[in-house]
């Protein structure tokens, strides 16, 4: 259906009697509303009701904020009525350039970890770097904007939702609509993208939900292009001030590092740098800086990507100090930072263990090899497990092909490799060349 164009989106329905519903936003970063007048609107025709988003008095904290909606007979009217309306606004300071965090109101600064003597192994590197390096507040931007079609009957409510979270929406409706969850029906034959910020309910879901309710009529809102860049998600900037040090090999001996970003009015959880790799020597500090911008939402890996920017950057601009590939450089630092991680934390003496046991010589069979003539066996002899024979478990989402010694992993000819895992897992770890023929048994993780 999606690809003939045949699917029908929520944004694409259209129920008998139907109203159209918009918002009026706020356009100031930071104000409190002095007086609202929906008179001009109610007098328009087609208008069929109005309510308001927020009160007199309420001090508004980012721009596109939801003031008052409007519900009519059709979208134009809608949009009349929206401009109708008039609010007066006390504008007050506000502030959403992070990246000087020395004009934030209030910050809310992270405690300094230090892991052995990052200020002498920096002064004794032979080479050294010092960046200050930034990654935006990026948004979601689905082409399906948030919205629903709210329809009541009776006291049963259908939202027809474009939403990633269908079964979880019917108690944030309920509660504030005085009705049980029972009687909440979340319908999404497909969805317009959603990456993370469509797993909630929404003000303005509730408010058109109420809308419908007091209309009798089903009621459509979804936000205009401009509301949805606004105030319907982003994932979190990151900026850092990043000092690091190198030996003549490319043994990263130490980094420095002080960041900071925001996700809006909540600020930011911590960036975790350096990324994947942690040097014997480092001093890391975060710090999460509010900004006058709607919330953050979630994205694929929070943090991750910005982590990474950062960090590799650094690697890079090091290698370059050395005159090294920094793919080379990048393999070595994630080789033995992988090696440290997989020793400490929670289950990395069982991991270490199980990797360990996974590296045969040629010829000696493998712990997977074994798995492979279990479960050939295990259908000839009901079930039983043969003797020596154990079934190993996943690690870390991906399968080995440890026989032989070989690791699985074929290069961008097709051919087989002796190294590790490509990446910052485990990249750089040596093996026994595989046979040819070995296939590669890895299944990646969604």
């Amino acid at each position: 259906a999606k690809s003939t164009g045949t699917a029908k989106y929520p944004s694409d329905l259209e129920r008998d009697g139907m109203l159209h519903a918009k918002i009026l936003t706020c356009p100031h970063a930071h104000a409190r509303i002095k007086a609202i007048d929906v008179a001009g609107a109610l007098a328009l025709p087609g208008v069929v009701a109005v309510r308001l988003m927020q009160e007199v008095g309420a001090e508004v904290q980012w721009a596109h904020d939801e003031i008052v909606m409007v519900a009519a007979t059709s979208e134009e009217a809608a949009r009349d009525a929206v401009r109708a309306v008039v609010v007066e606004y006390e504008v007050l300071p506000h502030y959403v350039l992070e990246g000087d965090r020395s004009k934030a109101p209030a910050t809310k600064p992270g405690s300094e970890k230090t892991v052995g003597d990052p200020d002498t192994a920096l002064a004794a590197a032979a080479v050294k770097v010092e960046r200050t390096l930034a990654v935006p507040m990026i948004n979601h931007c689905s082409l399906e904007p948030h919205g629903l079609v709210a329809e009541w009957e009776g006291d049963q409510l259908t939202s027809f939702h474009s939403t990633q979270a269908v079964s979880t929406l019917a108690p944030q409706f309920a509660e504030p609509l005085g009705i049980p969850a029972s009687n909440v029906r979340i319908r999404t034959d497909y969805m317009g993208g959603g990456f993370g910020a469509k797993f909630q309910v929404d003000r303005w879901d509730v408010d058109a939900a109420r809308l419908a309710r007091e209309a009798q009529r089903p009621v459509k809102l979804f936000l205009e292009r401009d509301a949805e860049q606004a105030v319907a998600g982003s994932r979190p900037s990151a900026w850092a001030t990043i000092k690091a040090g190198a030996d003549k090999d490319g043994n990263v001996v130490a980094w420095i590092s002080d960041s900071w970003g925001s996700g809006g009015l909540p600020g930011t959880g911590t960036t975790p740098i350096p990324y994947v790799f942690e040097p014997a020597n480092r001093r890391t500090v975060h710090t999460s800086v509010p900004t006058n911008f709607a919330g953050s939402r979630a994205w694929r890996a929070p943090n991750h990507p910005q982590a990474a920017f950062l960090t590799m950057s650094i690697l890079e601009d090091l290698a370059a100090e050395l005159a090294m590939d920094p793919l080379v450089f990048f393999r070595a630092a994630a080789g033995r930072g992988a090696a440290r991680r997989r020793g400490t934390g929670r289950g990395g003496a069982r991991r270490a263990a199980h990797r360990a046991a996974l590296r045969v010589t040629a010829g000696g069979g493998g712990a997977w090899s074994r798995a492979g003539r279990w479960r050939r066996q295990r259908r000839g002899q009901g079930g039983r497990r043969p003797a020596g024979g154990s079934r190993p478990r996943r690690l870390d989402g991906w399968r080995i092909a440890a026989a032989r010694g070989g690791t699985g992993r074929r290069d961008t000819t097709g051919r087989p490799t002796a190294t590790g895992r490509a990446g910052p897992r485990g990249a750089g770890r040596g093996g026994a060349s595989p046979a040819p023929g070995d296939r590669d048994l890895r299944q990646g993780r969604a």
